[in-house]
């Protein structure tokens, strides 16, 4: 048996294009591309500042047009959009 863990639902690389209020419009993540039908909530994590390894990021969870749920994640430190289901 091996004991080796194994993750789910890990956070994919994603394109955002966002309108003039920096709200995300469309995504492209895993190979397609989807329209965000709204932004349901929007809320940044700023921790561990005073560490090597600060985490500054920017959420928004929002609703495709096909109604898939997801939450993207704009990593301040990274400079990088990720995506998560």
């Amino acid at each position: 048996m091996s004991s080796a863990l194994r993750r789910i639902n890990e956070p994919v690389p994603a394109r955002v294009w966002l309108d003039a209020h920096d709200r995300p419009t469309r995504v492209e993540w895993r190979g397609r591309e989807e329209q965000v039908e709204c932004v349901l909530d929007t809320w940044c994590v700023d921790d561990a500042w005073w560490s090597d390894h600060p985490v500054r990021r920017l959420y928004h969870e929002v609703q495709l047009a096909t109604g898939v749920r997801l939450v993207l994640s704009w990593d301040m430190v990274a400079k990088r959009w990720l995506a998560q289901r």
